[in-house]
């Protein structure tokens, strides 16, 4: 088709598939109006008894990893208290709340091991079951570049940033969104051993809201 006018040009540059199998065409994406926005999440363990905002933790919470426990068991049941998960939430949605773009995730804290997983699902709760919007990864000894690895001090604190993948999606109204912290991800990443205790210390996540 080199050099033969067909009018691709023209056409918007994505089709999104919306929550419902339809299709919307989109001219630009990520949406323009999306705009990076730092969301106050909730730890969502009853048993804790503390309302924690990502961004403001001011108490240590920590979680064991288990390479073999699958993410869809991981998300359930936000609400208890699980060894090895931290699961936040906003509060219920007072109406729809559409993200367009690259969310992304940034918490502080040590781990006990030279090496391990470390991986963020947003998570839609409030329908039949809960629904993982997206989900990334990062590898801890990568902190400093992508293309070295550096071994990282075990119980030493260093703060971990990473990109979820793309995605544009619309949480409903009476829904809740949630980020869920594991470290492997057993469908994607390497699966170590079980045992790597990670504490966080300071949490917070940016989504792309659309206004």
């Amino acid at each position: 088709m080199y050099g033969i006018e067909n009018g691709i040009m023209d056409e918007p540059m994505v089709d999104v598939q919306r929550e419902n199998k339809s299709w919307q065409k989109i001219k630009n994406w990520p949406d323009p109006a999306a705009v990076p926005s730092k969301i106050r999440m909730y730890l969502s363990n009853k048993s804790v008894n503390l309302r924690l905002s990502m961004g403001s933790v001011n108490k240590v919470f920590s979680f064991v990893d288990d390479a073999q426990i699958k993410s869809n068991q991981l998300v359930a049941n936000p609400e208890l208290e699980v060894a090895n998960r931290l699961v936040y939430t906003m509060p219920v949605l007072q109406k729809d709340t559409r993200i367009s773009g690259i969310p992304k995730i940034s918490i502080t804290g040590n781990i006990d091991q030279s090496v391990s997983n470390l991986t963020a699902l947003l998570v839609d709760y409030g329908g039949a079951k809960p629904e993982i919007v997206t989900r990334g990864w990062m590898d801890p000894q990568n902190l400093k570049s992508i293309e070295n690895s550096t071994a990282i001090q075990p119980g030493k604190d260093y703060t971990f940033t990473w990109d979820m993948q793309p995605d544009d999606y619309v949480f409903k109204v009476g829904h809740q969104i949630g980020v869920v912290l594991i470290a492997s991800d057993y469908d994607y990443t390497i699966r170590p051993k079980a045992g790597t205790k990670l504490t966080v210390k300071l949490s917070e996540v940016t989504l792309p809201i659309v206004k």
